[in-house]
């Protein structure tokens, strides 16, 4: 989620489901020790919790993030494997019609360059098989 919709706006707001989630996960699985954080965090609150009671802060929010980026990655990634595989496959196709049109503008100016000389074909000599012109 954080590459996808990180930004200085929802970096709180992912850290905070992550902790969430992961107090959560701690509690159903009976284990102690998560850290409860105030009703008004502010810098210097996490800041305190981080000096003093480090992996109570840091576990839950560890274990949340990875169980939210787990959940998360079939949500993202199929649809940009099939945007990426789309826009791949368009490029292609629009390099191929790009090369035919190249190809169709020669056969033009060639056609062109034929009936300015004459008859529409190339006059050819019997004996040699040359060009004329």
């Amino acid at each position: 989620i954080g590459t996808f919709v990180g930004n200085p706006w929802t970096f709180p707001f992912i850290w905070w489901a992550g902790f969430t989630f992961g107090r959560v996960m701690f509690s159903f699985f009976g284990f102690e020790g998560a850290a409860q954080l105030p009703d008004h965090v502010t810098l210097s609150v996490i800041l305190e919790l981080i000096r003093t009671d480090f992996y109570s802060l840091f576990m839950p929010w560890m274990l949340g993030g990875y169980i939210l980026a787990a959940l998360s990655v079939p949500v993202y990634y199929i649809p940009f494997y099939i945007f990426v595989k789309t826009a791949k496959a368009a490029r292609i196709k629009a390099r191929h019609l790009r090369k035919e049109e190249k190809r169709e503008e020669k056969r033009r100016e060639k056609m062109e360059r034929q009936k300015a000389l004459g008859n529409g074909e190339p006059a050819v000599k019997e004996e040699s098989g040359e060009s004329v012109k």
